[in-house]
């Protein structure tokens, strides 16, 4: 059991930081100067190292014991559970709205989330939340102590309500939570139309008559209305893309809400040319209005796993060198002429049908797997126009070519690791460990005429001269009485020579007797053949 301390009335607090009816957890101990039945008659306490004196409640504190509060949502509440109660919530709650009390605790609590049946229950205690019968689709809660004493709710939209209660909650199974939601207790009163008319299909696709939208769950078949490309208005065409499914061939099959707003749509290829009716994907707002149109698929025995749309006629429209038309969901997504009037769905046609434009224009064919692709989208290697799959899979990116090359003439470059065209100006090949490097990142010894890593020229053995400059092998380190580092060969060319400890130096020079004309060697002592060297240098 812990001790809290709860500010009872906002005008005797004497901070900005404390809430009426929130409970604070506190220490019990020397800040007291005496408790009287978990009444606190005078003290200080520390509250987020705050501290605060308290008198006999004069300041609108009051002190009590009871259970331990962990919970964040409750402790944002101003809760303090005393109770304890370990039988189901369900079995045992007196709220307003035991319906949805429930629903939370079989779609959500233990399901998106862990959390107990006690906890479930605390939280749902004190914030009670209920659909609201005034504003109806919103959910009714008490947020805080203070409002429960105030008998004050608060109605908010679905969403926002489920986060308050269940703040661990991620993004997307809020989302999921919602649509659930929507599902059992939303409006269910989407009606089923049909339609091959080439004005309701454009008006039908449009984003502007769409009913507000859900988090429907998506699979291939089942797709999310507000991601199809076709949704805009494509006000600087004559028609709709969606216009041209109106040739006789294509049924739309769509659902509307009580307002006349689209909930979801179907296009299905549906003629004596077909043994089955063939379904496109079902786009929608949410789950429910999604299954209304699956169930009258059903009812069709449409194919919907594997459709077949060639064959179909789309109305044929001009628009500048190209024509007006969707992008198709089901393969192939290639069109041909047929006439002025039509365009038919085949393998091989005039016009890419993979395009989001609205206007399709000539199609190119991948040169690899022959498969038709627009002009905008056909990735060209010299004279050869690829689709995008088969152009990855043979060329990758050179960033320091900004270019393309074959795969097999793509070489990774150290020390960055990244991938490059071999023939690159930058591109230098080290021997000694096999490897193509960055040359910026190397140095080229013209007495080896061979690359080598800047940061590896000890570790592989080599050594700078400082009087060449030159990158050697460590044989021929040598060092000199003034403390260089010298190649051998340098030093010999320069007719060096080494003392007893190894150490080279520049050997004295005969000189010419002033007086009588003869040469003799003079012995300078060492300090001197330093400093002979040091001036000789400079």
């Amino acid at each position: 059991m812990g001790f809290y301390i709860k500010p009872e009335r906002n005008d005797y607090i004497d901070s900005v930081f404390l809430r009426a009816g929130k409970a604070y957890p506190i220490l019990r101990g020397d800040r007291f100067t005496k408790t009287k039945n978990d009444i606190l008659e005078d003290g200080v306490v520390l509250i987020d190292n705050m501290c605060y004196h308290v008198r006999n409640c004069e300041q609108g504190f009051k002190v009590y014991q009871g259970k331990e509060i962990t919970d964040p949502v409750l402790k944002d509440w101003g809760a303090v559970v005393t109770k304890s109660n370990n039988s189901l919530f369900r079995l045992n709650h007196s709220r307003l709205d035991g319906e949805l009390c429930d629903w939370f605790h079989d779609n959500v609590a233990g399901v998106f989330i862990s959390m107990s049946d006690n906890k479930l229950r605390d939280r749902l205690d004190c914030l009670n939340p209920f659909r609201s019968q005034i504003f109806v689709g919103k959910i009714s809660i008490t947020k805080s102590h203070e409002d429960r004493v105030r008998e004050r709710e608060t109605a908010m939209k679905v969403g926002k309500a489920i986060r308050m209660i269940f703040p661990e909650l991620s993004d997307t199974a809020l989302g999921q939570v919602v649509d659930k939601y929507n599902l059992q207790f939303g409006s269910k009163d989407f009606t089923l139309h049909k339609s091959s008319d080439p004005k309701v299909f454009a008006s039908v696709y449009k984003e502007e008559n769409h009913a507000p939208m859900g988090n429907p769950k998506t699979t291939n078949f089942r797709k999310s209305i507000a991601c199809s490309c076709m949704r805009y208005s494509f006000e600087n065409q004559s028609h709709h893309p969606a216009y041209v499914y109106g040739s006789g061939d294509f049924t739309l099959y769509y659902t509307k809400d009580s307002q006349g707003r689209t909930g979801s749509r179907c296009v299905v290829y549906d003629t004596d040319k077909t043994d089955r009716p063939q379904a496109g994907p079902i786009y929608g707002v949410c789950e429910h209005s999604m299954n209304k149109l699956q169930d009258a698929l059903d009812k069709i025995g449409a194919e919907c796993v594997d459709p077949d749309w060639r064959g179909a006629k789309l109305l044929r429209i001009n628009h500048g060198d190209g024509v007006i038309g969707p992008y198709l969901d089901v393969q192939p997504r290639s069109l041909a002429v047929v006439d002025n009037k039509y365009l038919e769905v085949t393998e091989c046609g005039d016009y890419d049908a993979s395009c989001y434009s609205g206007v399709l224009g000539d199609s190119e064919y991948c040169c690899d797997c022959g498969d038709p692709t627009h002009e905008d989208h056909a990735r060209w290697y010299g004279d050869d126009a690829y689709c995008e799959d088969c152009f990855y899979e043979r060329y990758d990116y050179c960033e320091w070519s900004d270019d393309y090359f074959c795969h097999e003439d793509m070489i990774c470059v150290q020390p960055h690791e990244i991938h490059v065209w071999r023939d690159h100006g930058n591109v230098v090949y080290i021997e000694d460990l096999d490897e193509f490097w960055d040359s910026d990142e190397c140095r080229y010894s013209d007495k080896l005429d061979k690359w080598i890593p800047s940061d590896q020229i000890g570790e592989l053995g080599y050594f700078e001269c400082w009087w060449t400059g030159d990158i050697c092998e460590e044989d021929e380190w040598a060092e000199t009485i003034d403390g260089e580092i010298v190649c051998t060969s340098a030093l010999e060319e320069k007719g060096w020579v080494t003392d007893d400890d190894g150490l080279w130096y520049e050997p004295p020079q005969e000189k010419k007797d002033s007086k009588k004309g003869d040469k003799k060697k003079e012995d300078y002592p060492i300090e001197e053949v330093k400093e002979f060297n040091k001036r000789l240098r400079r």
